[in-house]
């Protein structure tokens, strides 16, 4: 999915997807509020039964929120990496 030109995302797609190794959503024209709501919905699918860790990579696309930052180190904190860009530069 990377490299598509994808302009958003739909809530709630990846709450339900416990075995997802690689996201690879780089390279795209996600906004803000699209990287916050794919960071949010991969904090809900920790909770999934056999949740595996995952490598997501969302640079090239707008930075996270302070929201996003927060979901980001909670991903983290789980084992997970996660490739962004950073909203201080």
């Amino acid at each position: 999915m990377r490299e598509n030109n994808f302009t958003g995302y739909e809530e709630g797609a990846f709450t339900t997807q416990p075995d997802l190794h690689t996201l690879q959503l780089h390279d795209n024209d996600l906004s803000e509020s699209d990287i916050d709501a794919v960071l949010s919905d991969l904090v809900t699918s920790l909770d999934l039964e056999g949740r595996v860790t995952c490598e997501v990579r969302l640079q090239d696309n707008a930075p996270p929120s302070s929201d996003g930052m927060d979901d980001i180190d909670t991903l983290e904190a789980e084992g997970w990496t996660i490739t962004y860009d950073d909203p201080e530069e």
